[in-house]
């Protein structure tokens, strides 16, 4: 996973969704 800012949390959520998968 790529290290991004903690600027977009629905981002985030949707990298942690698409790992989940």
């Amino acid at each position: 996973m790529p290290s991004a800012p903690a600027a977009s949390p629905g981002r985030d959520l949707v990298e942690i969704e698409r790992a989940a998968v």
